[in-house]
């Protein structure tokens, strides 16, 4: 097919140096990286396909569930039903023994 080489070599790009989140950066101004770097020989601003390069804010905000990572916008989900939790099990001092031991019984 027409392209294929260059197509392929933009896939190969953007499957092994996608640009992730990274919430763990030593710098606030820097959160978004490539998961592997780059090739020396490629500039990070020609290559587009690989994932935007994002504000930091809204990086973030998208990393945490808060933004639409496509339109940008709040996501707001319906408000959600409480439900009242039950303990898993009672309290170790409200247990009864059904019985007392046997104590009559020697070894």
């Amino acid at each position: 097919p027409k392209n294929y080489e260059s197509s392929f070599h933009r896939a190969r790009l953007a499957f092994r140096h996608q640009r992730v989140f990274n919430g763990l950066a030593g710098d606030p101004n820097v959160s978004m990286v490539c998961l592997n770097p780059l090739p020396d020989d490629i500039d990070a601003k020609s290559v587009d396909f690989i994932g935007p390069i994002l504000d930091p804010a809204i990086a973030k905000e998208i990393a945490q569930g808060n933004l639409n990572p496509l339109t940008k916008k709040e996501i707001s989900l319906p408000a959600r039903k409480t439900i009242k939790q039950l303990p898993l099990a009672p309290a170790f001092n409200e247990f009864k023994l059904l019985k007392e031991p046997d104590t009559s019984i020697q070894n």
